[in-house]
């Protein structure tokens, strides 16, 4: 439309000034027809104008308005001369606008009108059908009297109409492929960036690329997350800002940073004091030219493994502080604590199985020291100088287990920017405790039990077999045996992670051990809340020794620690227990409703008979296995073979211990 204004300006606008000033024999009269003609002209262009943005499709506007420019192209020759008008060239115009506007189509179509009305004014000048106009109007008209003047007018100028129509409809077809071509690669720039940006935020790990100065020019959702910022924060962040510690691994030049190492680690303080220790691997950044244009880094956060190390460290030094001159003591039993029998048997087994290399199974409730007895059982091995890495399954993602306990190389899958060493490598010559076996999906369990046979084990997307130097010692709070008869534990792993089954007693059987196991943690927790209390009141060592602790002794810690942060004074007050604990809810107490007659009742014999009871319907589920109906009833097998005996239940033919 601008384009538009600006020609009917010029055109039209030079007719005015040649008229007002007399030229080329003109008189300079002002007739109101063409005055009329340029008020018009400027009209339609508005009504374009305003049509432009109320369409939704323009081809019709198009074609409206190239119509309209062969007829007031027409119009003004008519008005300005016929074969003698200077403005014949504005068929050409309209021409090279329809090109544009339509392409090929649309030089047609012009092409054709301005043929068609420019041939219509000259045959009816020949013929006689206009008439010349008087002297004294815009121009004298010249009307056309013969064959020559007709012949070489249509010659002419109609040759010029079709070659300008061929020129421009060509242009403006490869003008069109052209940019069709450039929008069909945006589009497919778009889907490529999109697609990059989708995969690059999709890592699990994190990533950030630099320019050659080090400084930051991206960083995935990931990255963001482990180092608690925006990632607009860190953009154009200097990488010497982000990373302090990575100084010692890079060195400034004037062409930027270089790296002397390709591995290594170092360490940031997040917002809230605490250390994060991150290993990084850095590449070169190039572009399609093979140059450098600046780094890519790939991160992992290796907290939690920093700290298993640290931990087996100081408990390695600590082991050795503590081993008494004769030996007798070791570190395995310093961090558990109680003296009960059952406590007792435990021990006893633990010095037992401990220097004996056969995996060991473990079974308890949640909260018995399944950890802790595991722990003491590596302290107690050859292995002891070597690492102790527990892995509790429950809590990775079934997607990650394997990548977690056998590693993975670069390019394994998605997310792997690099190679990972798994568990089963980190913990080679010592043992590895894998916490909640039971909860392993069928597929993990056949590739341990490959792993196990064989006796190597291979990195996802690797194809190097590493020799398995590891004691397994495994736990679970669930009856093993009884998942392989359900079909969801396989029997064969079953076997060969079971070699030494160590049962953990609940604490509700450890009477004797509540009183110190409250005392240690008041102990514990007092130097943690920096509190004074140092003793227990008689009535809250009621309350703890009566409750039954179906969470064991995470549980009483859970409950003391409460307590503590409660108390004000230096005596732990029932007032400050659990409200469960002083009120006594039967959700959590392992008490039984029975009847109290008014005359009395003889207590043994109701035990008994109760005892017993509950003896056979333990058996009975279970088929008669004894070791399994010990287990539903959360008792040792040595316990349960007494009071079998005590109702002379144990000699039926039915009856195995295994």
């Amino acid at each position: 439309m601008f384009l538009r204004v600006a020609g009917v300006t010029l055109i039209l606008g030079g007719i005015a000034i040649i008229q007002l000033k007399g030229w080329a024999s003109i008189v300079a009269t002002r007739p109101a027809s063409l005055y009329f003609f340029i008020a018009f002209v400027y009209f339609l262009t508005f009504v374009y104008a305003v049509l432009i943005n109320q369409l939704r499709s323009l081809k019709g506007l198009a074609y409206l308005q190239l119509a309209g420019d062969v007829f007031f192209i027409t119009l003004l020759i008519y008005l300005s001369g016929l074969a003698e008008s200077p403005f014949v060239s504005g068929y050409i115009l309209v021409i090279i606008a329809a090109s544009i506007l339509l392409y090929r189509r649309g030089a047609v179509v012009a092409v054709v009108g301005s043929v068609g009305a420019y041939s219509l004014l000259l045959f009816s000048s020949y013929f006689g059908w206009i008439q010349p106009l008087a002297e004294g109007t815009v121009w004298p008209r010249t009307v056309v009297t013969n064959v020559s003047d007709l012949s070489s007018s249509l010659l002419v100028n109609l040759s010029a109409f079709f070659m300008v129509a061929a020129l421009s409809s060509y242009l403006s077809e490869q003008l069109r492929r052209t940019g069709q071509q450039l929008e069909a690669r945006e589009i497919d720039y778009r889907e490529l960036d999109a697609l990059n940006k989708s995969l690059f935020h999709s890592i699990a790990t994190g990533v950030i690329t630099t320019d050659l100065k080090g400084l930051v020019t991206s960083m995935n959702r990931a990255g963001a997350e482990m180092l608690g910022k925006k990632l607009k924060d860190v953009y154009q962040l200097p990488l010497l800002k982000l990373f302090p510690g990575m100084a010692r691994f890079c060195r400034e030049t004037d062409s930027g940073i270089q790296f002397t190492k390709k591995h290594y680690g170092t360490q940031v303080q997040s917002k809230d004091g605490d250390l994060r220790y991150f290993s990084f691997h850095h590449s070169p950044l190039t572009n399609s030219k093979s140059e450098q244009i600046g780094c890519i880094l790939d991160f992992e956060d290796i907290t939690h493994y920093q700290e298993l190390e640290e931990r087996a460290r100081l408990e390695e030094k600590l082991a050795r502080q503590k081993l008494a001159p004769d030996g007798e003591e070791e570190l395995a039993f310093q961090s558990m604590v109680g003296k009960s029998s059952k406590m007792q048997e435990v021990y006893q087994l633990i010095r037992r199985i401990g220097p004996t290399n056969s995996n060991i199974m473990i079974q308890g409730g949640s909260g018995t020291g399944k950890e802790l007895v595991a722990r003491a059982i590596h302290y107690q091995s050859p292995r002891r100088d070597l690492s102790f890495l527990p892995v509790n399954l429950s809590a990775i993602p079934e997607t990650l287990i394997e990548s977690e306990l056998f590693g993975h190389m670069k390019g394994s899958f998605t997310g792997a920017v690099s190679d990972k060493p798994g568990l089963l490598e980190v913990a080679r010559g010592g043992s590895l405790f894998l916490d909640e076996i039971g909860e392993l999906s069928p597929a993990t369990q056949v590739k341990i039990l490959r792993v196990i046979q064989e006796k190597t084990f291979r990195r996802l997307g690797g194809t190097k077999d590493h020799s398995l130097d590891v004691r397994f010692i495994s736990a679970t709070n669930k009856d093993l045996w009884d998942e392989v008869q359900k079909g969801n534990f396989r029997e064969d792993l079953y076997y060969r992670l079971n070699v030494i089954q160590l049962d953990m007693p609940p604490l509700r059987e450890r009477g004797d051990d509540i009183v110190q196991l409250a005392h240690y943690f008041v102990e514990k927790h007092a130097q943690v809340l920096k509190k004074p209390v140092k003793k227990i009141s008689a009535q809250a060592m009621k309350l703890l020794l009566d409750y039954s602790y179906p969470g064991n002794v995470r549980e009483l810690e859970n409950i003391i620690e409460r307590g503590m942060a409660l108390e004000d004074g230096d005596i732990l007050t029932a007032d400050s227990l659990p409200a469960i604990i002083a009120t006594g809810s039967p959700r959590q107490r392992s008490e039984l409703s029975v009847e109290l007659p008014e005359k009395g009742l003889n207590l043994d014999a109701v035990l008994g008979g109760l005892e017993r009871g509950l003896l056979v319907k333990a058996l009975a589920r279970v088929g008669g296995v004894k070791r399994r109906a010990a287990g539903l009833l959360q008792v040792s097998f040595r316990s349960f073979r007494y009071r079998l005996a005590k109702y002379n239940l144990g000699e039926g033919e039915s009856l195995s211990d295994d």
